[in-house]
């Protein structure tokens, strides 16, 4: 199933954007929404092991740091997961990454999802629909529905 069929098949209104592709935060300055929203700064963490996944979502301008994440998750030595390991497990390519890349696991047990109350406090929240050459934006009170749908753990942080 795709990002947006997904999102119909849950009834959650969406406005999706087209825009060149974009691989980082700074690459989105340039692009013109018609819609306010928080922007999403997306990282797919792995343990050392690299068994198990950690999706933080955090506003665009927030700085994640790895050792108060590995605090949180009560984890040492986190690492960005490879190009490898996102196509591998997500399905996705970097400059990618986002809450509806969770769509893509088949073991829904591999991965935890961090998300920064700033987010939830927010209208609407944007991310890639599992390719970085769109944005789609909707409502955040739907990122708990997408979540728990999708039987994902997860948990509500402050960076």
């Amino acid at each position: 199933m795709d990002a947006y069929q997904f999102l119909k098949s849950l009834n959650i209104d969406y406005k999706n954007y087209e825009h060149n592709a974009v691989f980082t935060c700074q690459d989105c300055e340039g692009i013109t929404f018609d819609m306010e929203f928080i922007p999403t700064k997306n990282l797919v963490l792995q343990d050392k092991k690299k068994t198990a996944l950690f999706l933080v979502v955090v506003p665009d301008y927030k700085r994640a740091n790895l050792k108060e994440i590995e605090g949180i998750l009560d984890q040492k030595h986190l690492s960005f997961a490879s190009a490898t390991t996102l196509q591998e497990k997500l399905n996705i390519t970097p400059g990618s990454c986002s809450l509806l890349n969770l769509i893509n696991l088949k073991d829904k047990s591999q991965v935890q999802v961090l998300v920064d109350a700033e987010i939830l406090k927010n209208q609407n929240v944007g991310m890639h629909p599992n390719r970085n050459t769109a944005t789609v934006v909707f409502n955040t009170k739907h990122i708990k529905a997408i979540l728990n749908s999708l039987q994902i753990k997860w948990q509500e942080i402050n960076i």
